[in-house]
């Protein structure tokens, strides 16, 4: 792999899945993260754990930030 190809994997859009039910802290960790100057992120959000679940199997994120106090996870 060239430098070119190297330099082109680490400034990817990369897709990031955050599963949380605070709005709050969906919007915290997304202002965050397009702060970055060297990735794009595509972020999706879902507030309960069965929603991303379903968005995990339909868009296959490359990331997934996960709420462990959520609801219906974890217990």
């Amino acid at each position: 792999m060239n430098l070119l190809a190297a330099d082109q994997l680490l400034q990817s859009n990369i897709t990031l899945l955050i599963v949380d039910n605070s709005k709050s802290d969906r919007a915290t960790y997304s202002r965050y993260l397009q702060s970055d100057s060297e990735n794009t992120y595509r972020i999706i959000e879902s507030e309960t754990l069965e929603e991303g679940l379903e968005l995990w199997r339909s868009q296959q994120p490359d990331i997934v930030l996960i709420d462990l106090n959520l609801p219906d996870c974890c217990r």
